[in-house]
């Protein structure tokens, strides 16, 4: 199990959610929460992390916020 820490997690169904921490194996999304404070083994990455189908998660950087959208140059990468 890995964990990662981002400004933005996108679920879908619940939208935007700031802050927050996710823990995940084989690729996969096994829970959510909200940062609270500094956390062990916990790796951070700026931008936005994702929930895809499947519950895969990918990290986009950087990431136009205000338009809610990847900009030129976004990387799309999908966290082991």
């Amino acid at each position: 199990m890995r964990r990662y820490a981002s400004h933005w997690l996108y679920v879908p169904g619940q939208g935007y959610l700031k802050n927050q921490v996710v823990e995940v194996e084989g690729g996969c999304l096994l829970r959510f929460f909200p940062l609270e404070g500094e956390l062990a083994n916990t790796e951070w990455l700026p931008g936005l992390l994702r929930v895809e189908e499947g519950g895969q998660v990918f990290h986009y950087h950087p990431f136009d916020f205000m338009a809610g959208q990847p900009v030129a140059g976004t990387r799309r990468r999908r966290l082991p």
